[in-house]
């Protein structure tokens, strides 16, 4: 070893240490940020997908997604161990925290050859990115597919595996994240044509990229083939080409869409200077491949080329939500630490040539690595600001639905925001462009598979504005509010000037029912198919009842299912929704 190599050696110790101390910081930021943060509608609308796989129904079969079915199955896992307390989505954003720490542990394997100051600023930078921490520790396919495709790349830089165990376990971890999400198949095509180039020329000898082609084939194969058997046995797979692709692409044919520049913004005060050490990183690292012979096998040239397609897949978007950038901030960490690596490097180095005593070239290169590191740690302050927020007020209302409901009990929005009760209609989500393409349809289908599948729980949630107004007008006349977010079955009545009502009931099904005001039995008296009610709460069978009232003129008579916890309830007419946000 060198007396300048010995230098920079021993000189990234420090560095190291600082870079690590920003680690500890962001990973703790991130703990606080996935127990505390708000939950997206889509994230409760991925919960309540893998409810529905973890009790055994089955995507595209059984409920409408357009998602790879990788997360649900995973997460559905999950759910086996658990009850069926909506409250139990905290463990889901839990193992989407482990998934970011397993993309950080993936992004310190890719440098670690670069050397121990880029291997710990790669997972440091990462967690001081706003949009990367926000939206990876939320419940996403992307997070999932990402841990899966930079773990499959870490595997192929580790030259000390042999080639078998390199291309086989690159092979399955890359194959399982095509599986976890259609858009690894866009930000991962360089990985794909690299295999198909390498199998091409296989027989013409010389390295791999993976090692060896035929077992990286191999290990893809075989999950391929697990995939394949699934949607087999499952009858599914007409659903899953129907959504997954066809309704997939249609979507992103058909959506308004609205300009990149609304999720890249931010990067002018958040992640500026993380992309300009990244540009660092990626100079290195072609320098480096350069020297090394510009073969196409390098590992590097295999990120490099990734990472532009991560870039070019979210700027070619008619969609293009925050979350989608999840692969292309992933990476701007690898190349930040890089860039962080190279300026450790080059500070320590230049100090050696300079004739710089060592103690004052290792302060210097700590310097440097703590000021290139300090807007980062001050982008932490901005997630601080939303790990500071509460989601109790969620959880409240998670609450109520496992107090007011059984797990049996069907209940509707459009999202699944309730998570873990059966959805009413194979619809359980839909988005303003399947809306304009299915309205008429949902219009009619959705009552109807309320009426049939007896659900009593009806959760506004952000989009329900944009529900067909036949459906809207259905919901506001079976549903009453028992507060601004969960709407309960019942109807509404009003006496006229005689103080009469004769009119219809619908029980949705065989249950117990009340009248509200309960002193209305006192005044007046309730008849239901002929039969005089004496008591507050009573028994109905499904189905539609005549309703005769007299008593007082111009009164509201409410006629209410009764929930799961006994206790009759007085409407909320008039109260606010808060519990969903769109992100």
């Amino acid at each position: 070893m060198s007396a300048a190599t010995g230098a920079v050696t021993r000189g990234s110790r420090y560095p190291a240490l600082v870079a690590f101390a920003l680690l500890a910081a962001g990973s703790i930021e991130a703990g606080r940020l996935a127990l505390n943060k708000y939950f997206a509608i889509d994230e409760l609308m991925h919960a309540h997908a893998s409810w529905l796989t973890g009790r055994g129904f089955l995507p595209y079969r059984d409920f409408c997604d357009f998602h790879f079915p990788f997360l649900y199955q995973l997460l559905g896992g999950l759910w086996l161990l658990m009850s069926d307390d909506p409250g139990n989505v905290l463990f889901l954003r839990l193992a989407m925290l482990g998934l970011v720490f397993v993309i950080g542990l993936a992004a310190s394997a890719v440098n670690r050859r670069e050397g121990l100051v880029a291997a710990l600023a790669a997972p440091a930078i990462l967690l001081t990115i706003t949009p990367f921490t926000i939206r990876a520790t939320e419940i996403r396919h992307d997070t999932l597919a990402f841990a899966f495709f930079l773990s499959g790349l870490a595997v192929l830089s580790r030259d000390r595996l042999s080639p078998r165990v390199r291309g086989a376990t690159a092979g399955i971890l890359l194959a399982l994240a095509a599986w976890s999400s259609q858009k690894t198949l866009l930000y991962g095509l360089p990985a794909g044509m690299l295999l198909v180039v390498e199998t091409v020329r296989y027989r013409r000898g010389g390295p791999s990229a993976f090692g060896s082609v035929g077992a990286a084939w191999a290990g893809g194969g075989a999950v391929g083939a697990l995939a394949a058997l699934y949607l087999t046995v499952t009858s599914s797979w007409n659903g899953f080409l129907t959504f997954c692709f066809g309704w997939a692409f249609r979507w992103q044919a058909e959506y308004p869409g609205f300009s990149f520049r609304r999720a890249l913004a931010p990067a002018a005060d958040g992640y500026v200077v993380a992309c300009l050490l990244a540009a660092v990183g990626v100079a290195a690292s072609v320098v480096a491949w350069r020297r090394r012979g510009r073969a196409i096998s390098d590992p590097d040239a295999l990120l490099v080329a990734c990472f532009a397609s991560s870039l070019a897949y979210f700027l070619a978007l008619k969609a293009p939500y925050d979350y989608n950038l999840i692969p292309f901030l992933g990476f701007v960490g690898v190349f930040a630490g890089r860039g962080i690596g190279a300026l450790a490097a080059a500070t320590t180095a230049g100090s050696a040539r300079l004739g710089v005593s060592p103690p004052v070239a290792l302060f210097a290169s700590t310097l440097a690595v703590a000021l290139a590191l300090l807007a980062p740690a001050l982008s932490l302050l901005r997630i601080e600001f939303f790990a500071r927020q509460s989601n109790a007020f969620q959880y409240d209302v998670l609450a109520q639905v496992a107090a007011l409901t059984s797990p049996g009990d069907a209940a509707y929005d459009n999202s699944g925001s309730y998570v873990a009760r059966p959805s009413a209609s194979f619809y359980f989500y839909t988005d303003a462009p399947m809306r304009r393409r299915l309205g008429d349809m949902l219009a009619r289908r959705i009552p109807e598979d309320i009426l049939k599948s007896g659900t009593v729980l009806f959760l506004q949630d952000a989009r329900t504005g944009g529900l067909p107004e036949s459906l809207r007008t259905f919901l506001g006349e079976h549903f009453k509010p028992y507060s601004g977010d969960l709407w309960l079955w019942g109807q509404s009545y009003r006496t006229d000037a005689a103080g009469r009502v004769a009119s219809r009931f619908r029980a949705v099904r065989k249950d117990r029912y009340f009248i509200e005001p309960a002193s209305l039995l006192a005044s007046g008296t309730l008849t239901i198919d002929g039969h005089r009610i004496e008591s507050v709460v009573f028994e109905l069978d499904a189905g539609t009842h005549a309703v005769v009232f007299e008593g007082s003129p111009s009164a509201d008579v409410h006629l209410l299912w009764l929930p799961r916890d006994g206790h009759t309830w007085v409407p909320a007419f008039g109260a606010k929704p808060h519990f969903s946000l769109i992100l």
